[in-house]
């Protein structure tokens, strides 16, 4: 009977559509919680009434009747929307690629007519996609050489042309795709190989870089100096301090999360979570920030998003590269958090976890998630106001970037994208990351993306130390590869009166002004208002061929820097007179400090002084203050003009120079190069020291940790940890029951085998998958654990902390509700779809199962709002001074009288919260039992409740123990 009445209710459920038919279905993320209608305690463990049993078998006996789905469910229309035609080839492509495109259609117009001048009689080059369309190798060949001859762009400006073997390349994939958007054909290889052959030999006869780029580092140790530069210059002016904070922010979030420059400008507070969090070790609650930017790289208009977490690092040296000082400054300064009490870190300070959860959600404002970290300011009727919803440009923070690395006295322009080449070199070689974490951290989507385009060409590793046999200065070759290397604040930054008046008397600079007076001169004798035009555009001509010309100059003048100072330095040391150079702390301007500015350097270069954790967080937050007060700070706006150029001398000032003691008795490091006598390999038998230590093991901990095996079999040692992870995979996978002999925990499944032996015992090992990327697309977590700050600094890597704050139990809050209150199932039944009842009765399954899903879409709702709602009332109870009862709370739970959450409606206001305690019945006489309490409630409960969730028959069974009756 209970398999036909199961036959029964499918088919009753596949008449009301596919959408309740899923819904039936709990999804992965309600499969932990679907037991909570399974309880020992409740009625549907029971067996089936007998009333039950009679209204099945008349369901049964009844003549089924087949209701269309369209008297249930009205299918939508195919109306609207555009065709598929109607999308444009470019949708959703970034725009690099797009303005890449209109380049290349650009040309490829103005040299159609360019031949329809040359070869008027040919009709092929008049229509310009048809041109492209019949066009030859021979034809695409010239097109290339062609545009390798370009001087002049569409609206006769000066372009830069093209110097790179690399550019052309791109400008070829560039053709190949406009000729595929036209013809829908591919070019094939024989075509395409054709092509290239004219491609290398353009490449020669231009002269053209087959060479890419120098991909200079950054590491941590630049960017700390950096910052200082970024907050004590005055070399660089803003219109409000809060600029200035937000270029530190951005080189603190550049290093420690590797990100895009995209990425991080399009971070807005939707993306930042902020959080306490309980140390595994014991301790204070430690502050973390999540950033989770939507803007980075996308295919298809999808990507996996990755999560960043940063804690607090305690005892850091320097508040300058510290994200939670400068994110936390410009949160309090914005007044972002939903409570609206919290304002400093120091009341962050104050709060605590409460017992039963892993943590302590700060939830910002919704109201304020649209907001950019990174937001653009401007002036608005003269006053300078923040744009909070309009995202900072890239040419803006491009141009700062290069700004302060000429302050600085770095060789060259500095952009974004070198952090990517420092960071990504750090964690590569840390030990701490996996290449399927590496990949991920960095977004790419093969292991050779990092090698081709971001590792450094300039090798670091101290060859002839390892040849040797002697250990690498690591610290030497790291400082000679580094962006700091190059520094001099002696490098100009403009150009002396004598080097503009060079520039002056350049040819092209006379042929402009040459073109100008012959235009002026026949304006003036004919006085035409056609000529006007052309006037103002040889005037601007001029303008731009000079600054184009200084430009060129300074840039030469920047590159020739070194070698010439270096031989001005040589001579004169050689020489023995001194160059009185100027102090590097000295500003060029005449004005002073602002005092808040001047406070803020000073805060956040300070260093600790105390050994005390009160001591440290009161320098934290003191920084953070100092943050928040300067953001308002009015700078007056950028300088213009070029600062006020000193007299050049004319002679070094002459005097002796103490020469160094002992010149020639340096000894050549080459003679100290000694093999070592013994080299340490690996040990003949397997330790516990050996295993707990490596880091790729080559012995199996498993056996190692089997007393029963013999002793060549617990002490074996493998060739190489491959040959572990072979062994592990084919012999202790397949274990009955699967437990780790070592740490003597038992494992429920393979993959928590796995798990467990990569993260707890260092082992590699063989995920059966089909495709080494089949684990970083499905299997490995999005939420990187790494810790970045301490893995940048050097500093050994918080494990256990950045494994607690990625793990399932972080989430565990005992007071998340289980079930829907009365007043939120009542809400159920004024649903629409409660009206099916009175259009079709015989349907009477359609209704339970419609209720059960909009109870369970309900019930998972309240569940995923309560972190953030109970996070509020918390963090307001804490700052109100207010003490939560656990007891009390319980009480509350029990009696099932659900506390209300505060509105997150704009319009409307904070629900006050109130905790109040159970009522007792008036009827129960004081002087009965606990257990006589309770055996009263639960008979009351039974009697009451329409669908009682008390066994009755357990109740009237005297035999069971008390609290297991009600």
């Amino acid at each position: 009977m209970k398999r036909s009445r199961l036959r029964r209710n499918r088919k009753l459920e596949s008449d009301c559509g596919g959408d309740d038919l899923s819904a039936t279905t709990p999804s992965d993320s309600e499969q932990g919680d679907a037991t909570y209608e399974t309880d020992s305690t409740e009625l549907e463990d029971a067996p089936s009434s007998p009333k039950r049993l009679r209204l099945d078998e008349n369901l049964v006996l009844e003549p089924e009747i087949f209701y269309d789905a369209g008297e249930l469910y009205d299918d939508p229309l195919d109306e609207g929307g555009v065709d598929l035609s109607e999308i444009p080839e470019d949708f959703d492509k970034a725009p690099g690629t797009i303005e890449r495109r209109e380049r290349i259609e650009s040309r490829w117009k103005r040299y159609c007519a360019s031949q329809v001048r040359k070869r008027p009689n040919d009709p092929k080059w008049r229509k310009v996609e048809e041109a492209l369309r019949q066009a030859s190798n021979n034809d695409m060949y010239r097109f290339l050489r062609w545009c390798l001859q370009l001087e002049r762009g569409e609206d006769g400006r000066h372009i830069k042309g093209i110097n790179k073997a690399s550019t052309l390349e791109t400008d070829w994939k560039n053709l190949r795709c406009y000729y595929q958007k036209l013809t829908k054909i591919v070019i094939n290889d024989e075509d395409g190989s054709e092509i290239r052959r004219g491609m290398k030999y353009l490449v020669q006869e231009f002269g053209l870089d087959t060479q890419p780029g120098r991909k200079t580092p950054v590491y941590i140790e630049d960017i700390g100096p950096f910052n200082e530069t970024i907050l004590s210059t005055q070399e660089k002016k803003f219109h409000l301090g809060f600029q200035r904070i937000q270029v530190c922010l951005f080189n603190s979030l550049g290093i420690f999360t590797v990100h895009r420059k995209s990425a991080l400008l399009s971070l807005q507070f939707k993306d930042l979570q902020i959080s306490l969090q309980k140390d595994p070790r014991g301790g204070p609650p430690v502050p973390m920030i999540e950033l989770t930017p939507e803007g980075t790289k996308k295919f298809l208009g999808l990507t996996k998003l990755t999560t960043f977490a940063l804690p607090e690092i305690v005892y850091g040296p320097s508040l300058v590269i510290c994200p939670h000082t400068l994110l936390f400054g410009i949160l309090f300064h914005a007044r972002a958090f939903r409570n609206q009490g919290l304002t400093s870190k120091a009341q962050l300070r104050k709060l605590f976890i409460s017992k039963g959860c892993e943590q302590l959600l700060v939830p910002l404002d919704p109201k304020k998630s649209g907001w950019y970290v990174f937001c653009k300011t401007e002036l608005v009727k003269g006053v300078p106001t923040i744009q909070r919803t309009t995202q900072m440009s890239k040419s803006v923070i491009a141009t700062l970037l290069v700004t302060f690395g000429e302050i600085r006295g770095w060789k060259g322009a500095f952009h974004a994208h070198q952090f990517r080449y420092g960071s990504g070199k750090v964690i590569n070689e840390s030990g701490w990351v996996s290449k399927e974490q590496h990949m991920l951290i960095m977004k790419h989507a093969s292991p050779r993306t990092f090698l081709n385009h971001y590792h450094p060409l300039q090798l670091d590793t101290d060859m002839i130390r390892v040849i040797c046999g002697l250990d690498p200065d690591v610290e030497l070759m790291r400082a000679v590869t580094r962006q700091s290397r190059w520094r001099d604040t002696r490098r100009p930054r403009y150009l002396t009166d004598q080097q503009r008046a060079q520039v002056e008397d350049h040819p092209e600079l006379e042929d402009a002004r040459r073109n100008l007076s012959k235009i002026r001169a026949q304006y003036e004798e004919t006085q035409q208002s056609g000529l006007l035009p052309r006037l103002q555009q040889r005037e601007k001509e001029v303008r731009n061929t000079r600054k184009r010309l200084h430009r060129s100059l300074r840039h030469q003048i920047r590159e020739r820097f070194d070698e010439e100072q270096a031989f001005l330095d040589i001579e004169a040391q050689l020489s023995g007179t001194v160059v009185k150079e100027d102090s590097e702390d000295k500003s060029s301007l005449e004005d002073t400090m602002h005092p808040l500015q001047l406070h803020l350097v000073q805060s956040l270069l300070s260093y600790p002084v105390s050994n005390s954790l009160e001591g440290e967080w009161h320098r934290r937050d003191t920084g953070t203050a100092a943050v928040v007060q300067y953001c308002d700070v009015l700078e007056g706006g950028p300088l213009r003009g070029r600062p006020k150029q000193k007299a050049p001398r004319s002679a070094p000032l002459a005097g002796r120079t103490a020469q160094p003691q002992g010149l020639h008795q340096t000894k050549n490091d080459f003679d100290s190069c000694v093999v070592p006598v013994s080299i340490h390999g690996k040990p003949l038998r397997a330790t516990k020291e050996y295993l707990e230590t490596a880091k790729q093991p080559e012995a199996c901990f498993q056996c190692f940790a089997n007393e029963g095996l013999p002793d060549d079999v617990r002490f074996r040692m493998f060739h190489d940890a491959g040959c572990v992870t072979r062994h592990f995979d084919t012999t202790h996978l397949d274990e009955k029951p699967l437990e780790c002999n070592w740490c003597e925990v038992a494992l429920l499944h393979k993959m928590a085998f796995q798990r467990h032996a990569i993260d707890a015992h260092g082992q590699n090992v063989i995920m059966k998958h089909a495709d080494s990327r089949t684990f970083l697309n499905h299997y490995l977590p999005r939420h990187v654990d790494t810790d970045m700050q301490n893995v940048m600094n050097g500093h050994e890597s918080k494990k256990s902390l950045m494994r607690a704050i990625t793990r399932r139990s972080r989430w565990i809050d005992t007071r998340r509700p289980r079930h829907l209150t009365a007043e939120q199932r009542t809400s159920i039944r004024e649903h629409p779809y409660e009206l099916m009842r009175l259009r079709h009765d015989k349907l009477a399954r359609e209704k339970l199962n419609t209720f059960g899903r909009l109870e369970r879409a309900l019930r998972q709702k309240v569940r995923r709002e309560f972190d953030r709602r109970q996070a509020k009332i918390d963090i307001e109870r804490q700052l109100s001074g207010a003490a939560i009862d656990d007891e009390e709370v319980k009480d509350v739970l029990r009696t099932n009288s659900g506390m209300p959450a505060p509105s997150d409606e704009p319009g409307e206001e904070p629900t006050v919260v109130e905790v109040r305690t159970a009522k007792t019945t008036s009827s129960v006489s004081p002087e009965m039992s606990q257990e006589e309490l309770l055996l009263e409630k639960a008979a009351k409960y039974i009697r009451k409740a329409k669908k009682p969730r008390r066994c009755f028959q357990r109740y009237g069974d005297t035999q069971l123990p008390v609290h297991r009756r009600p």
